[in-house]
């Protein structure tokens, strides 16, 4: 079977939308590969999810046995494939040019040749208009028969109407002072992605793995991290940790978790990232993570962070998934509820405005909802709105969803699941 068909089959094996999306047409050179990719492309854009392998059986097409490799490794070298072909058509020429001395002509193939093979190998950063224009086309028909969320969910309704969801390439700022719940709001936008069933890697700096775990385990069940952590949860507590462990357990491991121990780097994640090739990565306080250059000699914490974040968003771009962050606001920011964030507030650095696409700061919630609420400004979206909205911060149960925006409704007291 050739390595489309390979491919393609790594895609159906495994559910994988996202390395199917990423694959262009013209990497499917052959005719069977490329007639299958056309049908899985329509089926996906009609339906919304990849077709069984019975359905592209009935429809005529022919798959391998089995597929020895994930969607990565083939589309690597469906990559490979491309540029070699886009070079060896004008090797002939190249060589007779060579041959004749021609030098004008040498380089004109030269030139061809590298022209040819420029969108494989930049990764797709570069292109020319008339090949993007197809591509804006399929985008716009895939956008017209899917309204709605085109990325991975933020976890709240509002923050995914205004942003599409969380794209390849973004990087995702979440910022706010000490003791907002920074470290909460990561914790619940990595379990929205699980709990829509994204792979995810999540990368605390502060915290071990299992305090990382049992935040997670908590939304999932509604349960207190705090109560598990000191064993003070009533029966009917236990019973719902019990389940929510056993449920996690059976639905198996498509969220890693790594700690930063004040001592990781960029490179430390993109390692993780290339191996377990997850859809969406979450770096709770970036702000630590060691710079690649520190060795060169960086004079100040400044410079650091600005490296970091230049890193973290090359990063995001050369594996064209989402990256999501949380950094700190400067100590000047006051803390009356009622005053609207800036990104100028951010603290570290100027480039985290600069490369982030998307910034969500946190502020305390308006009286009288000031410790049981969160308001959550999307101080920058992309090229779209910026909008604020209500987000619960409740613990006993957790409860982290987007709250109403009426403002003088009465708080519910909800299920306390301590002793």
């Amino acid at each position: 079977m050739s390595l489309g068909t390979q491919f393609i089959k790594a895609c159906l094996g495994t559910n994988d939308t996202s390395s199917f999306r990423e694959a262009k047409s013209q990497l499917f050179s052959e005719e069977a590969e490329a007639e299958l990719f056309d049908f899985v492309r329509e089926h996906l854009s009609e339906y919304s999810r990849l077709p069984d392998e019975e359905v592209v059986s009935q429809a005529g097409h022919a798959l391998p046995r089995q597929a020895a490799q994930p969607p990565a490794f083939y589309i690597e070298k469906l990559r490979h494939r491309f540029v070699f072909d886009q070079i060896n058509e004008r090797v002939p020429q190249f060589r007779d040019a060579m041959n004749e001395q021609n030098v004008p002509d040498a380089i004109e193939e030269i030139r061809g040749m590298l022209a040819g093979a420029t969108t494989q190998l930049q990764q797709d950063s570069f292109s020319t208009l008339d090949t993007l224009a197809g591509e804006v086309r399929d985008d716009y028909e895939f956008a017209k028969n899917h309204a709605g969320l085109r990325g991975i969910t933020t976890g709240w309704a509002t923050a995914d109407a205004l942003t599409l969801g969380l794209q390849g390439g973004d990087l995702v700022v979440v910022a706010g002072r000490t003791g907002m719940g920074k470290s909460w709001v990561l914790a619940n936008m990595g379990y929205s992605a699980w709990a829509t069933g994204h792979s995810s890697l999540f990368v605390s700096m502060e915290m071990s793995l299992v305090p990382i775990a049992r935040r997670f385990v908590g939304i999932h069940s509604a349960v207190n991290p705090n109560y598990i952590r000191a064993g003070e949860l009533s029966e009917f507590g236990e019973r719902a940790l019990m389940r929510s462990v056993d449920e996690i357990t059976e639905r198996g491991s498509n969220a890693y978790f790594l700690s930063g121990d004040f001592q990781k780097g960029v490179s430390s994640i993109e390692a993780m990232v290339d191996e377990f090739d997850c859809e969406i990565i979450y770096v709770d306080a970036a702000y630590l993570l060691t710079p690649e250059g520190r060795q060169k000699g960086f004079v100040s914490r400044w410079e650091s962070i600005a490296s970091v974040i230049q890193e973290l968003k090359r990063l995001a771009l050369r594996v064209n998934k989402p990256i999501v962050i949380s950094v700190q606001m400067n100590r000047n920011v006051k803390k009356k509820s009622d005053k609207q964030l800036d990104t100028v507030d951010i603290a570290g650095s100027d480039t985290i405005p600069q490369d982030a696409s998307i910034i969500f700061g946190l502020r305390q919630g308006i009286a009288p909802f000031t410790e049981t609420r969160r308001v959550v400004e999307l101080m920058k979206n992309r090229d779209g709105e910026e909008s604020s909205f209500n987000m619960n911060f409740k613990f006993s149960p957790v409860n982290l969803s987007e709250a109403p925006a009426t403002e003088d409704a009465e708080e519910m007291s909800g299920v306390n699941y301590m002793l």
